[in-house]
């Protein structure tokens, strides 16, 4: 039988910690324009009015 040797190894954010590295930046936070947030309003919206419509349809039959 042949003798496997196993390494053990520290993973990487730990190693970055303790070798003093500053590992990655941290990411800036940029402004989300405008129309994105009107873009996800809109769905928002889109979404409801689709759920209300298919509630009213399904629940004038019961």
């Amino acid at each position: 039988m042949s003798i496997m040797k196993i390494e053990i190894r520290k993973p990487q954010y730990l190693v970055a910690k303790e070798s003093g590295a500053s590992g990655p930046k941290p990411v800036e936070k940029k402004k989300t324009p405008f129309f994105f947030h009107l873009l996800l309003f809109a769905t928002y919206v889109l979404s409801g009015l689709a759920i209300w419509y298919v509630y009213q349809k399904f629940s004038a039959h019961s």
